[in-house]
């Protein structure tokens, strides 16, 4: 039996090993694996929300919101095609959305609609459920999360907002149940969409205030500093969430948890630029090689 019991933990240790090559190999940094271990322990405490970008969705066939209006944009035969791809190419998305909608809000809302609406969801997202079932943030309008929670037996029937639509989410987010939170709003319902200026300085005040008595920067702020967030699918460039963000640390008003990013390093390795920006937001960056974006499966089911 003592023999038995040896190789059998021999076994699993090698098995792991072989499973979770990609990132044991980046655990060999000994940065990244003091960033992964806290991580996990708030993971064991119920204690993090995953923040979803584009990044989780592109394998499930989806574009990313460039290519989006890239695509949108060259359909339509109303714009300045020539101001429309300097101002996309700049990444000025807001400025772009702007462009297209002044041209035609109607076909916006129809490829919005027609092309996310329906998903076959593979990969990465897959295995969200088995990290986390309580708070979830998206910043994609497709319904690939509510799709993946529903197959598990988790579904966002009873907390949920889209854009500035609540239904319960304040509710389930301060009691510890299952809430879904789409900052963009949803591809099912234009009304709940935040992407032109407009309907930015609705959801969030003008440009250079952050309007935190307003339902979505009350949202994000309760989430920002109750919970770690855990970055997966997200470029975090600079925008509207992020500047949001940085104001509630401005403020001095509260103690800003420990938050994680899961990034793919820049083309030429050097990260000391992001490393300080993101650290103004106290998030922490576990850096996978560029391209390299089979690191993203991995990292969760090693999660």
């Amino acid at each position: 039996p003592n023999a038995y019991d040896v190789a059998l933990n021999d076994w699993r240790l090698e098995n792991f090993e072989e499973k979770f090559s990609l990132t044991l190999d980046l655990l060999k940094d000994e940065l990244i694996k003091n960033r992964v271990r806290p991580l996990i322990k708030a993971l064991k405490k119920s204690k993090v929300a995953p923040f979803i970008g584009a990044g989780l969705s592109i394998p499930c066939g989806k574009k990313s919101w460039p290519a989006m209006l890239l695509d949108i944009g060259q359909r339509s035969n109303r714009i300045d095609q020539d101001k429309f791809k300097e101002v996309l190419d700049s990444g000025d998305y807001i400025e772009a959305a702007d462009i297209i909608a002044s041209g035609s809000s109607e076909q916006l809302d129809e490829y919005i609609k027609l092309s996310l609406s329906d998903a076959t969801p593979c990969g990465a997202v897959m295995h969200l459920p088995d990290i986390a079932s309580e708070c979830i943030i998206t910043s994609n309008l497709d319904c690939i999360l509510e799709s993946v929670y529903h197959e598990k037996g988790k579904p966002f029937d009873d907390g949920y907002m889209y854009g500035i639509q609540e239904n319960h989410f304040f509710h389930h987010l301060v009691s510890g149940g299952r809430c879904l939170l789409k900052i963009h709003g949803t591809c099912l319902s234009p009304a709940t969409q935040v992407f032109t200026r407009d309907q930015y300085d609705r959801a969030y005040g003008d440009e250079d205030n952050v309007d935190f008595s307003r339902i979505l920067p009350k949202a994000l702020r309760q989430i920002f500093v109750s919970n770690s967030l855990l970055f997966l699918g997200c470029s975090l460039i600079q925008d509207r969430t992020l500047e949001l963000f940085e104001k509630v640390i401005e403020s001095g008003q509260y103690f800003i948890p420990d938050h994680y990013a899961l990034l793919e390093k820049p083309e030429d390795g050097d990260v000391r630029d992001r490393e300080h920006e993101l650290a103004k937001l106290n998030i922490h960056p576990i850096w996978y090689p560029f391209e390299k974006h089979e690191h993203v499966e991995d990292f969760i089911q090693f999660l």
